[in-house]
C-alpha cells in the first residue's frame, strides 16, 4: 500500500520565512505565473482567427474591435500580474519577501497565502485606506468599476471625493495627478493602455 504524500502548508510554529516557507511561496508564485502564461497563450490561439476585422459589415467590425480591446486589456492586466509575481520572486531571493515595504514588519503567513504578491501588512494596507490624501481618478473607475471591475466597490467604500471618474483623456488624468501630487495629495491615476 502506497502512502499519500502530505502537502506542505507553512505553519506559524516554524521560524518566519524559513527555507521551507521560501520554497513554498516560490513554488506557488511559479505555479501561478505558469497558469497565467498558459491561459494567455490559449486565449491568443483561440482568438487569433478573427476574420471580422476586415468584414464589410460595420457591426461585425465594431464587435470585433470591442472583443480585441477587451482581450488587450486582459493581456495587459495579466502582464502586470506577472510583473508583480516576478517582483515577489526577486524579494524571496534578496530576503525581503514577507516583510511590509513600509514598516518592515512581517506581513503574516495567512495574508501571504491568500495573496502571495502582497507587499503591505494588513495594518499598513488599512492605513493606506484611511489616508484621506489618497484618491483614485481615471476612466470609468467609479460608475463602472474600471476595467475588469478592478476598482469595483471603491466608490461605495470611499465616496465620490476619493474615487473620481474623468473624461477619456490620459494626458488630462496624468496632469491632474501631477498637480495633485505637487500639492501634497497622493493620487492613483488609472489609465488604459491599448497596444497597436
Amino acid at each position: 500500500m502506497r502512502k499519500k504524500s502530505k502537502v506542505y502548508i507553512p505553519s506559524t510554529k516554524e521560524k518566519y520565512m524559513c527555507a521551507k516557507h521560501k520554497k513554498y511561496f516560490t513554488n506557488e508564485l511559479l505555479r501561478w505565473k505558469k497558469e497565467i502564461i498558459k491561459s494567455n497563450n490559449l486565449g491568443n490561439i483561440l482568438n487569433s482567427s478573427d476574420d471580422n476585422v476586415s468584414s464589410a459589415d460595420v457591426v461585425d467590425q465594431a464587435s470585433s474591435y470591442t472583443d480585441k480591446s477587451v482581450e488587450m486589456r486582459a493581456l495587459n492586466r495579466s502582464r502586470k500580474l506577472v510583473e508583480k509575481i516576478d517582483s515577489a520572486l526577486k524579494r524571496i531571493k534578496d530576503g525581503t519577501y514577507g516583510y511590509c515595504e513600509e514598516t518592515s514588519e512581517p506581513i503574516g503567513l495567512k495574508r501571504l497565502m491568500a495573496r502571495p504578491i502582497a507587499t503591505l501588512s494588513i495594518e499598513a494596507q488599512e492605513k493606506h485606506e484611511r489616508d484621506e490624501k489618497i484618491f483614485v481618478l481615471g476612466e470609468d473607475v467609479a460608475a463602472r468599476g474600471g476595467v475588469f471591475l478592478a476598482t469595483d466597490g471603491l466608490l461605495e467604500k470611499f465616496g465620490i471625493e476619493r474615487v473620481i471618474d474623468t473624461p477619456l483623456a490620459e494626458s488630462s488624468i496624468c496632469g491632474i495627478a501631477i498637480g495633485a501630487a505637487v500639492n501634497g495629495m497622493r493620487p492613483v491615476s488609472y489609465t488604459h493602455l491599448t497596444l497597436p
